[in-house]
């Protein structure tokens, strides 16, 4: 949970999921109307995979936990055929590079420190 509230309280979740919509496909599943809160389901989960034990998203296949459930606020997770074709369809639009450049500009603005000023 700590993740979680990490992800939410950083702005992370809401940059990535505002990235993705800025290029999501209408196509993309969940998409067709764009809806964010499917768009944030779907990145937690992502997210969450390595602490629900899977070490990639073709695990999702044989997922039973409760976990990515939980997570993302539904009564189970998405399945592997779903997640895959998410990103699959992020990918063929153009969201590597988007959110390569997202997570970079997040990353600094997280790190970056406001010197004092001399005057």
């Amino acid at each position: 949970m700590l993740l979680l509230a990490a992800a939410q309280q950083t702005g992370l979740l809401d940059v990535l999921v505002t990235a993705i919509m800025e290029v999501a496909d209408p196509t993309i599943p969940g998409l067709s109307p764009p809806n964010p809160a499917v768009v944030a389901r779907l990145v937690l989960t992502l997210l969450f995979l390595p602490v629900a034990g899977l070490a990639r998203i073709w695990d999702l296949r044989s997922y039973t936990g409760t976990m990515l459930a939980l997570v993302t606020d539904r009564e189970r997770a998405y399945s592997q055929r779903y997640t895959e074709g998410f990103l699959a369809h992020l990918a063929h639009a153009g969201g590597a590079e988007r959110l390569t450049e997202v997570v970079a500009k997040w990353t600094w603005e997280l790190w970056e420190t406001v010197q004092p000023s001399s005057d």
